[in-house]
């Protein structure tokens, strides 16, 4: 009797381990979350937006050809080089005249971009986007 559970125990774990799995459903992404690639010539120039506050002031960062950035009018922040993948812009920077010094790279979903206009949100927040515009 005992023989005969463990045989049909043991076919029963066959059947259930030689039993196909079911097909990967595919998901579609709502629209705007769609990958989409932008052409690194048209993010390199001079970015900025006003400095909060100081509406008739402006800082941002510079995009240089080379790969290289550069901050503007942001005196503790140093963008040194940048890079974009698909829809994504990185921006590696370090502190300057702070009491803690920090490297960072800042990476950032590009939600629109045109000749005269960058919209960017860092990729783990929720709800904020940073306006800039082409000088």
């Amino acid at each position: 009797m005992i023989k005969h559970t463990y045989l049909i125990l043991t076919l029963l774990l066959l059947v259930m381990a030689c039993k196909s799995p079911a097909p990967k459903k595919t998901i579609a992404l709502p629209s705007d979350m769609e990958k989409v690639e932008f052409n690194k010539e048209n993010l390199v120039g001079k970015w900025l937006q006003p400095i909060p506050g100081e509406e008739d002031e402006f800082q941002g960062f510079a995009l240089n050809k080379n790969q290289t950035a550069r901050s503007l009018n942001i005196h503790t922040l140093l963008y040194e080089k940048w890079a974009l993948s698909k829809d994504t812009l990185f921006l590696w920077s370090h502190t300057q005249g702070v009491n803690l010094f920090s490297e960072n790279i800042d990476t950032l979903l590009i939600k629109k971009l045109t000749e005269k206009e960058l919209v960017i949100a860092p990729a783990k927040a929720k709800g904020i986007e940073e306006r800039y515009i082409k000088e």
